[in-house]
């Protein structure tokens, strides 16, 4: 069974892994004839750890800070 809570400070390193691994799944599968990789790179490169911890918290509480 799934949980889902507020991500704490200790969660960024990880929640930044899985959402690369996630965005490049979905590239390979669904987006690679209509996204460019290029701008996939770009996309995921903002999803860092140091993103995660230094960023305003947004309306949705998904960042920990």
């Amino acid at each position: 069974m799934l949980s889902f809570r507020k991500m704490e400070r200790d969660d960024v390193k990880q929640a930044s892994k899985l959402t690369k691994e996630i965005m490049l799944d979905s590239w390979e599968k669904c987006e690679k004839n209509y996204y460019p990789k290029k701008a996939l790179d770009f996309d995921i490169s903002v999803h860092s750890a140091k993103y995660y911890r230094d960023s305003p918290k947004v309306e949705t509480d998904f960042l920990c800070c």
